[in-house]
């Protein structure tokens, strides 16, 4: 583009140059020549005077946002430095100071001021007069087998003057029957004596409590909680694990033993399952045997666990009475629920080895009907034999009526 001339006479016979530029072009030799990209004015094409909005001016360059250390004036559309001790920050404040300065209302400086609190990672000076609070909403309920979260649906915890991501919780003592994980993105991590979690980490379900196997279904551990400057606490925390799976009797046949002598409880004749924690099952002695005694190991005994009766440790002894017969009344628990059920014992003379009858529950029929005759209705035993060689004979009875066959 040729740069217009305009000569002007000024008295005195002198006369001056005057150059006409367009806006947003610089002269260059007798040539105008365009700015740099969103420059109003400028000296040369690198060095730029002014910008067209939303440009700023930064170092004789048009750019869309200042550089960081900088902030951006809207009144001049400039870029001004933050000052040695800023990193970051806006027209009126700072917003990020440089280590090791803290931030403080705006401004950066070497230590807080009285009742405030220096948060270290985030380099800000935080205001706290008033330290956090613990409550307990109630027992912690922990699913047997499960991962169960620890939230505030079992403590409640607030502070009035600092946020929940810088409330600080600490483990105090483990629990007694399990342990604490910390999981995130589907790994875990186990915490230790001492160890700190945020109560934001807890209320976002990060932190899960899992059961220990062989261990009581009751358990303890403490929380303290920590602002940075007051902590309240330790507080105990309850742990009950439910197993929602009663443990139930599979076999129950009656025991066969020689009259004044023992026999062994076994799978056989008494098998007892329980799904998910056979570990915390024990058998009570609720009443009886009133004809000899339980025991294990030589020991009389009023409650056995479920491994001393699958490793067959219990027997029983009767005491030589007369009687045909003995009935022990037993309650199974697994911490959780109980079963009761009845257990029973036939006394057999060595002399007369004969099969007992141990069920005969008899049957009903619809008319012209049939039905099976199994075990569940009809059976019988033999302490020194296999029940599987027992026969069955029927026999004319005088009060059949003819009626089946």
């Amino acid at each position: 583009m040729i740069v217009s001339e305009i000569v002007e006479y000024i008295p005195n016979n002198f006369y001056h140059h005057l150059f006409l530029l367009p806006v947003g072009h610089f002269l260059d030799g007798q040539e105008c020549r365009p700015c740099p990209g969103g420059c109003s004015k400028c000296t040369t094409s690198s060095t730029c005077l002014a910008c067209h909005t939303p440009y700023l001016l930064q170092h004789g360059q048009c750019v869309t946002s200042c550089k960081p250390g900088t902030f951006a004036n809207v009144f001049d559309n400039l870029c001004y430095e933050c000052g040695s001790e800023c990193e970051e920050c806006s027209l009126y404040e700072c917003l990020h100071c440089r280590p090791p300065n803290l931030l403080q209302g705006g401004q950066c400086i070497d230590q807080c001021s009285p009742n405030y609190l220096a948060h270290v990672e985030s380099g800000v000076c935080h205001y706290n007069t008033v330290g956090p609070s613990l409550q307990l909403i109630g027992s912690f309920i922990a699913e047997y087998g499960k991962l169960s979260p620890l939230n505030g649906s079992v403590v409640h915890i607030m502070d009035v003057d600092t946020s929940r991501d810088r409330l600080i919780v600490t483990l105090e003592e483990l629990p007694s029957n399990g342990a604490l994980l910390w999981m995130v993105n589907g790994s875990s991590h186990t915490l230790k004596k001492k160890s700190n979690f945020t109560f934001e980490e807890m209320a976002e379900n990060k932190i899960y409590y899992n059961y220990e196997k062989n261990q009581p279904l009751y358990g303890e551990m403490q929380l303290s909680v920590s602002d940075g400057h007051f902590r309240v606490g330790p507080e105990v925390i309850s742990i009950n694990v439910i197993s929602f799976h009663s443990p139930r009797v599979v076999t129950n046949d009656p025991l066969l033993v020689f009259r004044g002598k023992t026999a062994t409880l076994d799978n056989k004749v008494l098998l007892i399952f329980d799904r998910d924690n056979p570990e915390s099952v024990t058998i009570k002695l609720v009443d009886g045997p009133h004809h000899g005694q339980l025991s294990v190991a030589g020991e009389e005994l009023v409650m056995f666990s479920l491994e001393e009766l699958v490793q067959e440790q219990v027997i029983y002894s009767h005491d030589g009475s007369d009687k045909e017969s003995d009935l022990v009344l037993l309650q199974i628990s697994d911490e959780c629920s109980v079963v009761n059920f009845l257990f029973k014992v036939y006394i057999v003379d060595e002399e007369q080895r004969h099969p007992v009858l141990t069920r005969n529950l008899g049957a009903l029929v619809d008319v012209g009907g049939r039905v099976q005759i199994s075990s569940q209705l009809l059976e019988a035993s033999d302490i020194d034999s296999e029940d599987e060689n027992l026969v069955y004979t029927l026999l004319p009875m005088l009060e059949n009526s003819g009626q089946g066959e």
